[in-house]
């Protein structure tokens, strides 16, 4: 069938009715069905097989040789559209295989991707997701740290901005090992693209609450820093809404020295989203700061009253609630 829709609702309809199959009928009659329709000479066939191999994989028994088997030789088909319908099923398939041959079979493939065109290596990216949780804490976990800092240097920025996207989705997998790659997110939030630049922003509020406080000061903070001359509205209401989590993560007295010229120019910019974002943030910074702002509240908060956006204005009034709260419960 060459109508992809068509294929595509099938093979989710084969992911339904498999449930309903014993495993003997699935070792006898759906894995040669799939081995049938990858041997058609059109690659749609190729390309359904590809998905069904996960489906029926771990209840294959004995014949799981053979879908490994067909399996790898998708991975090495030339067609464009097989290879990356192959590195799709990469980390979902990784997560129903053996380790054992995880690591070094279907490594190897996956070695194999991210040297192959930019359309792949981006699909192929996203099993980062999946293989970092199968090594976590294991030494081949240092394998997903080199890839990871490869990416953020390929010279594609599809693929730098695929991999600034799944950023904080590989945090819980590498665990501590996530310290290693602060400087890796630091040099994305500094990208020449305002893509992966935006993508790797939106993701550092999540992320610097499973690092230490000093790589957020030594690599996050100077890179916001350099963005000090963004033209991007949307970068800069984004470089915003991260102070908050910032100030909270190094302390305030750190935050107030650093990023303070950078909160300034951000309050006084002429688009009403840029001044949102940073608005956004204040609650967290005045929390940081330990009363040491509750003089300056009426006033930053007051001036903030009179803006001519009435986002900024109801913002301000959810903060003054905020505040009142967190106040009244420390004292």
């Amino acid at each position: 069938m060459e109508e992809t829709v068509v294929r595509e609702q099938t093979v989710e309809s084969m992911r339904d009715l498999i449930k309903y199959f014993s495993d003997e009928q699935i070792q006898k009659e759906i894995v040669g069905m799939i081995l049938h329709i990858s041997n058609q000479e059109y690659f749609t066939g190729k390309v359904s097989s590809c998905f069904l191999v996960r489906m029926c994989y771990e209840r294959a028994g004995k014949e799981k040789e053979k879908l490994r088997s067909l399996y790898y030789k998708l991975c090495d088909d030339e067609t464009p559209l097989i290879k990356r319908s192959a590195a799709k099923e990469f980390g979902p398939l990784c997560l129903v295989m053996e380790k054992e041959v995880v690591n070094p079979d279907m490594i190897n493939y996956f070695k194999k991707f991210m040297t192959d065109s930019d359309q792949v290596k981006v699909i192929a990216l996203s099993s980062l997701i999946q293989l970092v949780k199968l090594f976590h804490n294991t030494d081949q976990q240092r394998l997903n740290v080199q890839v990871v800092v490869a990416a953020s240097e390929d010279k594609s920025w599809r693929v730098r901005h695929e991999l600034a996207k799944i950023f904080p989705q590989l945090i819980e997998g590498f665990g501590n090992q996530i310290n290693e790659l602060v400087p890796t997110l630091g040099n994305l939030i500094k990208d020449s693209e305002m893509e992966v630049r935006l993508a790797a922003l939106e993701g550092v509020t999540q992320f610097i609450k499973c690092v230490s406080s000093e790589k957020v000061s030594i690599c996050i903070i100077p890179a916001l820093l350099s963005l000090s001359n963004e033209s991007s509205i949307h970068v800069k209401s984004v470089i915003g809404q991260c102070l908050g989590p910032i100030a909270r993560s190094v302390g305030y007295s750190s935050f107030n020295n650093k990023l303070s010229g950078l909160m300034d120019s951000l309050m006084k910019d002429d688009n009403a989203e840029v001044r949102l974002g940073v608005v956004k943030s204040l609650y967290d910074i005045f929390i940081a700061s330990e009363s040491n702002l509750l003089t300056s509240v009426s006033t930053i908060l007051g001036g903030l009253q009179k803006d001519t956006q009435y986002r900024i204005r109801e913002t301000v009034i959810e903060i003054l609630g905020n505040l009142g709260c967190a106040y009244v419960r420390s004292f």
